[in-house]
């Protein structure tokens, strides 16, 4: 299990080496998709969707992630859909973290779904998630420490799957009184679109251009 851990941290915050590869999705762009942050005064609140795709995609190209790695990574996390969170208040004298999180996924029917609890998680996933935060707190100092993980089944009713990050849809992640909202397909998954006015390559997820209207191509 550790050399699967070490891969994990290398992808999450080891930008530099994914970005010199020339990579069909843009990495930074992804994470941008996946991560939504609110500020309320002093509160900041940041939710993480780290779908099975995010490992197949961030690990294109890495020479120093092997096929059986990903493949042990990705049969850990597949049938489910994990979620990173951060709820803290920012004053003069420093951050105070809230450790109690309240969360639910609702999806674009309006059904709520509630995280696994430590007993419905199976050993392996729940094994990988507890040492994700020791080792956070390693890298990142006290905002790794107190970010904290949860696992959603990611099946409906009909067993379909239920968040496809690069199929049309759309659902919100509700924590400790924030709703967050993803319109699916992310954006960074999508082939650019190009503005017809001065052929600016826009977002892929996008119909019109923003600054003239006008129907992207």
């Amino acid at each position: 299990m550790k050399p699967v851990c070490t891969i994990l941290f290398a992808l999450f915050f080891s930008y530099s080496n994914l970005l010199a590869q020339e990579p069909t999705v843009d990495v930074t762009e992804l994470i941008r998709d996946l991560q939504i942050w609110k500020k309320d005064n002093k509160n900041m609140k940041m939710v993480w969707w780290i779908p099975t795709k995010y490992w197949e995609i961030s690990t294109r190209g890495n020479s120093s992630v092997s096929s059986d790695v990903l493949k042990e990574i990705e049969e850990i996390v597949d049938g489910y859909s994990l979620f990173a969170t951060l709820d803290m208040d920012i004053s003069s004298f420093g951050m105070d973290y809230n450790d109690s999180t309240v969360i639910k996924l609702v999806d674009a029917n309006g059904k709520e779904y509630f995280p696994l609890t430590e007993d419905e998680m199976p050993e392996k996933l729940g094994n990988m998630i507890a040492m994700l935060t020791p080792t956070l707190a390693r890298m990142i100092g006290p905002i790794g420490e107190n970010m904290q993980f949860h696992v959603f089944l990611n099946q409906d009713e009909q067993k379909k799957d239920l968040l496809i990050p690069d199929e049309k849809g759309n659902f919100s992640v509700k924590m400790n009184g924030e709703s967050f909202d993803w319109r699916l397909p992310l954006g960074s998954l999508v082939p650019h679109k190009t503005c017809p006015v001065d052929n600016e390559h826009l977002k892929g997820s996008w119909m019109y251009c923003p600054h003239h209207g006008s129907k992207l191509k």
